[in-house]
């Protein structure tokens, strides 16, 4: 490793702390300390007039006590995709959090199949991917050395879909869930258990559903939507007293964050 790399390396992960005296935009290439690359695959919708894209979320296996931001290169041949070019950004603020370096990136990839290479010290792994209409398919092609993923099936995002998480009694769940089951246009879903669900990590008992009970629907409008928030908010001034302590929320299929439904909050429509 060259000096200036070296220095670099110490600077990334101190600048703030002791002045280095890096010039703005610089960067540091991710080596072999860091460990392999983790990395998940995942569809996004910033809003509603947006199509979905999809993005690889990642992150080294190393913990850093500055929270760091990584980025990548994206090269696209053909049905070919190769990210590469790790980097650790060395002119960015630094925080108190220990964690990871991680990042986000856009994939131009579209239904059919592909092959998916992740670069790293010279080594490629090599990965077979199948995108059809409702899953991702996701399987090494090759020996992995210096990347790893949970993934090896992905239910892709259903349109016009939202869950509603309830945590309180079983009874004032039962009846919320109820009253949302019978709103004109909104229909119950059942997503089978195989392959990683498209609401992420929000709904694994370790997310932040909490192993609160959990059902999804799926909307025909826009006003379908309001009519549910509506039933909720019935439900919830009825509850107030003999089921003060139950809490209700939802989240939409175009995100992973969950929003609560209660009358003394504000609400969002579909995006």
């Amino acid at each position: 490793m060259s000096a200036r790399m070296a220095i670099a390396r110490v600077c990334a992960l101190a600048a703030l702390l002791i002045g280095c005296g890096l010039p703005a935009q610089t960067s540091v290439p991710l080596d072999s300390s860091h460990g392999p690359i983790v990395f998940a695959l995942t569809e996004q919708k910033p809003s509603r007039s947006a199509p979905l894209t999809f993005a690889m979320v990642f992150s080294t296996q190393r913990s850093f006590s500055c929270g760091m931001r990584l980025v990548a290169a994206v090269k696209r041949v053909g049905r070919v995709i190769t990210v590469s070019d790790w980097k650790l950004p060395s002119d960015e603020l630094c925080s108190e959090e220990i964690s990871p370096a991680s990042g986000r990136i856009t994939l131009p990839l579209t239904d059919g199949p592909w092959t998916l290479i992740m670069s790293h010290l010279g080594v490629q792994d090599r990965y077979s991917l199948l995108i059809d209409r409702e899953l991702v398919h996701l399987a090494p092609a090759s020996a992995l050395r210096v990347s790893v993923t949970a993934d090896s099936l992905i239910r892709r995002r259903i349109p016009n879909s939202f869950v509603v998480r309830c945590g309180g009694a079983a009874a004032a769940c039962g009846r919320a869930f109820r009253e949302v089951a019978t709103v004109p246009g909104i229909r119950a879903l059942v997503i089978p258990p195989n392959g990683r669900n498209p609401f992420g990590d929000i709904v694994t008992p370790f997310g932040t559903a909490r192993g609160a009970p959990l059902r999804y629907f799926t909307y025909a409008s826009e006003s379908a939507y309001d009519a549910v928030r509506k039933a909720v908010e019935r439900v919830g001034e009825e509850m107030s007293g003999a089921y003060s302590g139950t809490k209700i929320s939802l989240a939409l299929w175009t995100d992973e964050t969950w929003i609560p439904l209660s009358t003394d909050r504000d609400y969002r429509t579909p995006q």
